[in-house]
C-alpha cells in the first residue's frame, strides 16, 4: 500500500497554485507553451514507463524506468480513456474484461480498482508508482521496483497508453507534421489491448481500431509486449501513417508494405532518441559516432533474445542495398525495410558528426523544454556528444517526419520518400550551409534507391530520379484562388476537374479528394514555416488478372477477376497558390491509343506531350509490377482466402483475397503465425 501523504504530495495536481480559471485560459493555448512551462502547472502528466523494456531496464538501471510527458486532458478517464485513445484489457484467450485503472481526478492521478468486498470501509486506494525509485545507490530497491510493475497489471495499462498518447503527441507537434493526425477508420479513439493473450506478436488492426499486444515466453514469467516501447511505439507509427496514408493498406508492393515497417521502426528510434537517458547513455557510450550497433539503433531486445534467440529483432545499424540479391528476391516487408531504415541512420550518423566535427551552429527547439541544459555553445567552448546527438535528433525528426506530406497518397516506393526528403529539405533549408543535403543524395545512392551512376561531389546525371524534385517546373493551372480551394473538399474538386489534362486525369475516371488540409510547422530555431496546403487525390483503374507463362504471370483462382490500380498524386500549394511539390502515382488511361500517336507522331511534341507520354510509360509499368508481384505472391502460396478472427490462425496466409463481384481486394494480414512472406522466415514476428 503506498503512503498516502506521499501519494498526496507527489500526485496532486489540482489547481491550488493557479486559479481554476487561469488554468481553464491555459489549457485552450497548451499548445503554444514549452514543455516546461505545461509541466510546472499542471498541464502535462509525468507517467513512469519502461523507455526500452523490463529485460533492458533490469540489466542496466539507466535504460529503466523513467518518466514521459504526455498531455493531460480535460476528459481523462478511467483506462486510461483520452480524446483520442481508449485502452480495453480484453484477453481474446480467457474471453475476460479486465477492470481498467482508475483516474482519480481530485489527486490527478491513478490508482488500481477498489477491490471486491470492501463494503463501505473505505481503505486508501493502491496508486500506481508516480516515479521510479532513485537506483544510483540501492538497485536491489530498484529491482523490486521492476519485478513488481511486471506483474501489475494496471501498470502495464498506463505504461502503454502513456507511450502511444505520447506517440501521437510526437507527431502532431509542429516540428513533425504540425497538425492534427486522423486514424484510418471511422472512429475518434483508437484501442489498445495490452493482454490480448498468449503468443509472440503485437499488432495493429485496422479493421478492429485497435493495437493488440501480447504476451510471449514463459507463461509463469512471460514478457509482456505492452510494456515494450520499441514495439508499443512500432505498432502505433503502423496506425498514424494509416490514418494519414490510408492507400498504403492497398497491397501494391513489397516495397508499399515494407514503408509500413520502416515507419514503424523510424517511431521506436525517433521516441528512443528524444529520450534524454538513452541519448546520454549512447553519447556516453559511443562518443557521439553513431557508426556502430547500440540501443538506440537495436529494436526489440527482450522480444528477441526470448522468441527469436537473437540480441535484437531489427537494427537500423546495417548495410542493406535495394540492388543486393538478399533484399531484390525478397518478399518479406520486414527484409526489406531494413533498407530504408539503414538509410535514415545514416543520415543521422552523418548529422551528428557534422556537429562533432564542425562545431556547427547550433539548432535549438525552444519550445523543448526538457533538454536546456543541452543548450547554447558559448563561444570557444566545443560541442560535446550529448550536445551533438540532441542536435542531431532536433534536425533529423525534421528531415524524416516532415517529407510525409509530400509523399504521394498510394502505391509508395522508396525513392518517392528519399525524394520527399530532398524536396522538403529544399522548401524548408534552401541555402544548405551545413551540406546535409549531399549528405542524403549520397546515402539514397549508396542505398540503392536509384542507380544512375551519381557519384559524390560530381555532377548530378541527367537520369537521376532526384532531378525531378531538385526543380519543380512550373505548371499554367487553370487559376483558383487558393483559400477557396483550402476550404473544402468540393472546392478542391473543383480545382482537380478543371486541370484534368495538366495533372493526367483521365477524362472518364471520377477522381476523388483523398485528403485536404493545412499545416503549421517549425524549423530549426522555432520559426514557423510557410504555409502548406496538400491535395490528395486519386482514381482507380480496372486491371484483368490474365495469366500469361510467357511473363510468368500465373493468378491460381484469381485467373480472370479484376482488381482495382490506385492512381494519384499530392499536390503542395503555399499560401499564394504556388506550387510546391507535386508527387503522382500515373495510370494508363489519361491517353487514347489514338491520341498517344498523334504526339508520337509529331515533330516537335510540346512539354506537355512529353509528359503525358511519360508518365504514360511509368503508369505501364506500375501495372506490370503489381502483376507480377500479386503473381509472385499466389505462386508462393501466401494469398488465402479471409478466414475468422480467432487469435492466431495456422491456416491464415499473410495475404488475403476479398471477391467483391468479381473484383479482387487483396490486403495483408495483421497476425502471422509461422511464416512471413519469405519461407525461411519462421516463428513469429512483431508485424503489421
Amino acid at each position: 500500500m503506498a503512503d498516502t501523504k506521499t501519494v498526496s504530495k507527489n500526485n496532486t495536481q489540482k489547481s491550488g497554485k493557479l486559479p481554476k480559471y487561469v488554468m481553464d485560459n491555459l489549457y485552450q493555448v497548451a499548445q503554444l507553451l514549452n514543455k516546461q512551462t505545461r509541466k510546472r502547472v499542471g498541464l502535462s502528466l509525468e507517467v513512469p514507463v519502461f523507455i526500452k523494456d523490463p529485460l533492458v531496464a533490469l540489466e542496466d538501471p539507466a535504460l529503466g524506468v523513467q518518466e514521459i510527458l504526455v498531455r493531460r486532458e480535460i476528459g481523462l478517464g478511467d483506462g486510461p480513456t483520452s480524446a483520442r485513445v481508449a485502452v480495453v484489457d480484453f484477453n481474446a484467450d480467457t474471453q475476460t474484461l479486465s477492470d481498467p485503472v482508475v483516474w482519480d481526478v481530485d489527486q490527478g492521478w491513478f490508482h488500481a480498482p477498489a477491490a471486491p468486498g470492501e463494503g463501505e470501509q473505505k481503505k486508501e486506494p493502491e496508486w500506481l508508482p508516480k516515479a521510479p525509485p532513485k537506483t544510483s545507490k540501492r538497485k536491489d530497491v530498484y529491482r523490486k521496483f521492476i519485478e513488481k510493475t511486471i506483474r501489475d497489471p494496471y501498470f502495464h495499462q498506463a505504461n502503454v497508453w502513456a507511450v502511444v498518447q505520447r506517440t501521437l503527441e510526437f507527431y502532431e507537434e509542429p516540428f513533425a507534421l504540425g497538425r492534427p493526425v486522423p486514424w484510418g477508420f471511422d472512429g475518434n479513439r483508437l484501442l489498445i489491448v495490452p493482454h490480448a493473450g498468449y503468443g509472440d506478436n503485437a499488432f495493429y488492426d485496422q479493421n478492429s481500431k485497435s493495437l493488440q499486444f501480447y504476451y510471449f515466453g514463459d507463461q509463469d514469467r512471460p514478457g509482456y509486449t505492452c510494456l515494450s516501447h520499441d514495439i508499443i511505439a512500432h505498432e502505433t507509427g503502423h496506425a498514424i501513417l494509416d490514418g494519414i496514408r490510408p492507400l498504403y493498406n492497398q497491397l501494391s508492393s513489397v516495397q508499399t508494405l515494407a514503408f509500413h515497417e520502416f515507419i514503424g521502426d523510424l517511431t521506436a528510434i525517433l521516441l528512443a532518441l528524444f529520450n534524454k537517458d538513452i541519448r546520454h547513455f549512447v553519447s556516453k557510450t559511443t562518443q557521439g559516432r553513431l557508426g556502430e550497433a547500440n540501443v538506440l539503433a537495436n529494436i526489440a531486445e527482450e522480444f528477441a533474445r526470448e522468441v527469436e534467440g537473437r540480441p535484437y529483432l531489427r537494427t537500423a545499424f546495417n548495410q542493406h542495398s535495394l540492388q543486393e540479391s538478399e533484399i531484390k528476391d525478397s518478399l518479406s516487408p520486414h527484409n526489406v525495410s531494413q533498407v530504408l531504415t539503414g538509410a535514415m541512420w545514416d543520415i543521422l550518423t552523418g548529422i551528428a558528426t557534422k556537429h562533432l566535427d564542425k562545431n556547427l551552429p547550433i539548432e535549438t527547439d525552444e519550445q523543448d523544454g526538457d533538454d536546456q541544459e543541452e543548450g547554447a555553445i558559448g563561444e570557444g567552448r566545443t560541442v560535446t556528444p550529448d550536445q551533438a546527438l540532441w542536435w542531431a535528433a532536433d534536425r533529423f525528426r525534421r528531415v524524416a517526419l516532415q517529407p510525409l506530406d509530400l509523399c504521394p497518397p498510394c502505391d509508395i516506393q522508396f525513392i518517392d520518400y528519399a525524394k520527399a526528403v530532398i524536396r522538403n529539405d529544399i522548401l524548408t533549408n534552401p541555402v544548405d550551409e551545413q551540406g546535409y543535403r549531399p549528405l542524403m543524395l549520397d546515402v539514397f545512392h549508396k542505398r540503392g534507391l536509384c542507380d544512375c551512376g551519381y557519384q559524390p561531389d560530381r555532377e548530378m546525371p541527367k537520369d537521376c530520379k532526384f532531378q525531378s524534385v531538385i526543380k519543380v517546373e512550373k505548371v499554367r493551372f487553370v487559376y483558383h484562388d487558393i483559400e477557396r480551394l483550402s476550404s473544402s473538399r468540393t472546392a478542391a474538386y473543383y480545382f482537380l476537374s478543371d486541370n484534368r489534362n495538366l495533372l493526367h486525369i483521365p477524362a472518364h475516371q471520377d477522381v476523388r479528394v483523398v485528403d485536404l488540409y493545412d499545416n503549421r510547422k517549425l524549423g530549426a530555431a522555432a520559426e514557423r514555416l510557410p504555409r502548406e496546403v496538400i491535395l490528395e487525390y486519386g482514381w482507380q483503374e480496372e486491371v484483368l488478372l490474365e495469366n500469361d507463362h510467357d511473363q510468368g504471370l500465373d493468378f491460381d483462382e484469381w485467373q480472370g477477376k479484376a482488381f482495382d490500380l490506385d492512381c494519384g498524386g499530392t499536390l503542395v500549394f503555399d499560401g499564394r497558390g504556388n506550387l510546391m511539390s507535386w508527387l503522382r502515382k500515373p495510370g494508363t488511361e489519361h491517353l487514347t491509343s489514338e491520341q498517344e500517336q498523334m504526339i508520337l507522331q509529331k515533330t516537335k511534341p510540346t512539354k506537355q506531350d512529353q509528359d503525358m507520354l511519360a508518365d504514360l510509360a511509368v503508369g505501364r509499368g506500375r501495372k506490370a509490377a503489381v502483376k507480377k508481384y500479386l503473381s509472385e505472391l499466389i505462386k508462393n502460396g501466401l494469398v488465402g482466402p479471409p478466414q475468422a478472427a480467432s487469435g492466431f490462425n495456422d491456416e491464415m496466409k499473410p495475404v488475403t483475397a476479398l471477391d467483391e463481384g468479381g473484383v479482387v481486394r487483396f490486403q495483408t494480414t495483421p497476425h502471422l503465425r509461422k511464416q512471413d512472406f519469405d519461407a525461411k522466415e519462421a516463428g513469429w514476428t512483431v508485424n503489421y
